[in-house]
């Protein structure tokens, strides 16, 4: 009889460790992924491929684009010059967009965007240009019309125009 308990009692360990193992689930704290997923909200990037203005343009053709939450992410080739960054904040904080082109900007070459993407038109408050692209135009509305401002190559801010661009060039 004595077995029998001793039996009985191990065949219910059995049973109770065989349940915790399969079908609860562990408690470290909270699921990472919905932590994650509610507490942080990861910035998506996009960098853009673009061909220089062109004579009688009026905007930089877009070639490519890519768009991720690394700003890096670019794979445009060796053939591509990094152009400029364009940021939500002043004071180069939280990056919006990337452009690349297919060369530097020099006498004859220049960029432009008439007319910004749906997602950071309007929110644009700082940039800095690169790849010979000293000087930088932001303007209030599309086609390179409104209010403008410019600045050399690096703008912390583009005052009155923070949170307005709406379209911009780059020169050398």
């Amino acid at each position: 009889m004595k077995n029998y308990k001793f039996l009985l009692f191990f065949r219910m360990i059995l049973v109770v460790a065989f349940i915790i193992c399969c079908f609860l689930e562990p408690v470290y704290g909270y699921g990472v992924d919905e932590v994650e997923k509610d507490a942080i909200e990861i910035p998506q990037v996009c960098n853009v491929l673009l061909e220089p203005l062109q004579t009688g343009k009026s905007t930089s053709r877009i070639l490519s684009v890519k768009c991720g939450t690394n700003f890096n992410l670019h794979d445009f080739g060796t053939n591509a010059y990094f152009l400029a960054h364009f940021y939500d904040d002043v004071n180069y904080r939280n990056i919006l967009i990337s452009y690349y082109g297919t060369e530097m900007c020099s006498s004859s070459i220049s960029y432009g965007v008439s007319q910004v993407s749906s997602s950071i038109d309007n929110r644009i408050s700082s940039g800095a240009g690169y790849s010979g692209c000293n000087y930088i135009y932001v303007y209030d509305l599309a086609n390179y019309t409104g209010d403008s401002t410019s600045c050399f190559a690096n703008c912390s801010s583009f005052g009155s125009l923070n949170d307005r661009v709406s379209s911009w060039r780059i020169t050398n």
